[in-house]
């Protein structure tokens, strides 16, 4: 039907075709030198330029679809939402199969190229997309399966020795049980190593303190929870094991 009224598949434009009526997104109006299809089998023209070389019987902002639109004849709304590109599929044709001369035989014996294409996920764009998913005012709530560390245990009051002791074993029995593990032992206010853990993204934060120590217990508290709970230190590690699944 489009070829019986004089429109070539893949190779049409505005360029000679009067007899339609000729609807122009106004970005057309923004650029110069365009690249356009000859109306001709297998031809392209360049250097294509608006009115010079086409007429618009209709300029308007055709292109871009905004929320609100509805489809002609019915009474479906558009809904704009938020989203992330995190990976890509490109058709290739036999743009390479031509130059590996790669074939194969068709249903009747017939030795042609291949055609390829190919995909990938960029890393980059994942984790910005984890990140923009899962944030707060404080900072990341990265999920354990990417977080660099699943446990920050955050040591106050280190001049204690119980606090020190307790912490380090803590330390040395989540490593040694295949728990990626932060103790952050700097000399710096319990505020400051809060904020950090909270702007690093562990999913789970450990806080061992001369006050929980003498109820034999850590204060445990979930980077996506305001609230923390206290488990004892004979419980905390199957505690963890519990919680990393779920995060």
């Amino acid at each position: 039907e489009a070829q019986s009224s004089g429109i070539i598949p893949g190779y049409v434009s505005a360029v000679e075709l009067d007899k339609f009526y000729s609807v122009v997104d106004d970005s057309i109006t923004m650029g110069t030198n365009f690249f356009a299809g000859a109306n001709k089998n297998g031809f392209h023209l360049r250097n294509v330029n608006f009115p010079r070389d086409f007429k618009a019987d209709l300029i308007g902002d055709i292109a871009e679809a905004k929320a609100g639109y509805t489809a002609k004849g019915k009474k479906v709304v558009l809904e704009e939402r938020r989203g992330i590109e995190v990976g890509h599929v490109f058709k290739l044709g036999t743009t390479y199969s031509r130059k590996l001369d790669t074939t194969f035989s068709d249903g009747n014996g017939i030795q042609k190229h291949v055609q390829m294409g190919c995909y990938g996920i960029g890393v980059g764009r994942l984790l910005a997309a984890v990140i923009e998913a899962n944030n707060d005012e404080n900072g990341m709530i990265l999920p354990a399966a990417i977080a660099p560390f699943e446990v920050y245990i955050v040591g106050i009051n280190l001049h204690d020795k119980n606090v020190i002791s307790n912490a380090e074993r803590l330390y040395k029995s989540f490593i040694d049980n295949g728990i990626d593990t932060l103790f952050d032992d700097r000399d710096e206010p319990p505020g400051v190593k809060f904020k950090d853990a909270d702007l690093v993204g562990t999913p789970i934060r450990i806080v061992v303190s001369s006050k929980s120590i003498k109820m034999n217990a850590v204060e445990i508290k979930l980077r996506k929870n305001k609230d923390f709970e206290l488990i004892s230190l004979d419980e905390i590690q199957d505690k963890i094991f519990d919680l990393l699944p779920l995060l």
